[in-house]
């Protein structure tokens, strides 16, 4: 008994591990992506105002 509380706990563990880990990358990526589109349109803005 003790030992399946422990393999349900770790289980449960590594679901977080791994919900934090994919939400991580899925703010980093959501970051670059609006960081690379204003740089894009800055660029873009600098470049057609000539």
């Amino acid at each position: 008994m003790e030992l399946m509380r422990d393999k349900i706990k770790e289980n449960i563990i590594d679901k977080l591990t791994t919900g934090i880990a994919v939400l991580g990358v899925a703010i980093i990526y959501l970051l670059g992506a609006i960081s690379t589109s204003f740089i894009g349109a800055y660029l873009l803005h600098i470049i057609y105002d000539r």
